[in-house]
């Protein structure tokens, strides 16, 4: 006999089959049966929830947008920080939570920049801007009022500035990285476009040279490594500098 289940128990329980199988099998060996045989329902339930494996890429981008926000919320909300070290630990934030879900990732990565996925890719950027964009308003309006900015422009127009640029800066990082195996040295042009990225970020806020810490070499190294053994590789040209 099968049991009927709340609505979000259920689909969090598909969610976590397909989360599950994803990082076993890969996105594209995961197949709509494997996720319903896995969790004991029929395809009609499976396609009440979800349209198909995109949209359950799109809800678990948006369950990892909610979880990380939960964090750098915290960072905002500490009334010890000024406004550069607010900026500084929501990078250090953001990065922690991408090694601690390095497969989930770059899963959701991968679908994305598919060419057939932009309308998904667009709609996960647009609402993980929509999320961003106040926390950086307010870390600005802050740094504003303490004179480590100096800006013209209205604190909520420079952080979606910065957010698209982001996007921007995104799109062009990930397609490389994406592609490491083809090209392991295109991990210094991704540190590059970083850098320019975070000198970009001082002169558009008025900041110190050197004060604003978006790009970590250790980071990316540690990330690149622990990828790598999720897939049963071994990564041997770290970033150095």
């Amino acid at each position: 006999m099968r049991i009927s289940k709340d609505h979000d128990v259920r689909k969090a329980e598909l969610l976590g089959a397909a989360e599950a199988l994803f990082f076993e099998k890969g996105y594209e060996q995961t197949t709509v049966n494997a996720i319903i045989e896995k969790v004991g329902v029929s395809k009609g339930t499976f396609y009440y929830y979800f349209k198909s494996k995109e949209e359950i890429v799109d809800c678990l981008a948006e369950r990892a947008g909610d979880q990380s926000m939960h964090q750098i919320q915290a960072v905002v909300d500490h009334e010890d920080l000024d406004a550069l070290g607010k900026l500084n630990r929501v990078y250090e934030t953001a990065r922690e939570w991408q090694i601690a879900n390095v497969e989930l990732v770059m899963t959701i990565l991968g679908v994305m920049y598919r060419d057939e996925n932009l309308l998904l890719k667009h709609r996960i950027q647009q609402r993980s801007l929509e999320m961003s964009v106040q926390i950086f308003s307010t870390i600005i309006a802050q740094g504003l009022r303490e004179g480590t900015f100096d800006i013209s422009a209205k604190a909520e127009e420079v952080g979606e500035l910065i957010l698209r640029m982001g996007n921007d800066l995104s799109d062009s990082t990930t397609v490389l990285y994406l592609r490491l195996d083809e090209n392991p040295e295109k991990l210094g042009i991704i540190v590059d476009k970083i850098a320019l990225y975070q000198e970009a970020l001082e002169r558009i806020l008025g900041a110190a040279k050197g004060s604003i810490r978006v790009l970590d070499r250790h980071f990316l190294n540690d990330f690149t490594e622990k990828y790598y053994k999720s897939q049963g590789k071994e990564w041997s040209q770290p970033v150095t500098g």
